[in-house]
């Protein structure tokens, strides 16, 4: 994996965000939440962008919130879930190398708060 990173830096290789921007794939992004991670597994060759199909599939698990342990389901974009998080503040930013080979490189933002609700 620190390979690929090095072969990035080099331009070597591209990243595996554009890999997966470039990768077409048979998927209807109005299809189905089942349809669309189903068509997600298969990646049979299409004319839909993989990476377009991960934003549709994100943007459905935004509007019933499933991010934290709690999974309130509440629609992110029109209500405050259980977490209580309004508007997100950034604690960090940084380049990460991590541990996900199809995020590598990527840039990670961790948000302040925790929404455990510990006594």
């Amino acid at each position: 994996m620190l390979s690929h990173y090095h072969a990035i830096g080099k331009k070597e290789q591209l990243p595996h965000y554009m890999v997966t921007r470039d990768t077409l794939i048979e998927a209807d992004v109005h299809d189905s939440t089942e349809k669309l991670w189903a068509a997600h597994e298969q990646k049979k060759r299409g004319e839909t962008s993989l990476l377009d199909l991960k934003i549709e599939i994100a943007n459905r698990i935004f509007s019933h919130c499933q991010f934290c342990e709690r999974r309130c389901g509440v629609n992110r974009p029109q209500e405050v879930g259980s977490c209580n998080v309004r508007e997100p503040r950034v604690e960090s930013e940084f380049a990460h190398i991590g541990e996900e080979p199809v995020l590598v490189p990527s840039h990670t933002i961790f948000f302040s708060g925790c929404n455990f609700h510990c006594v």
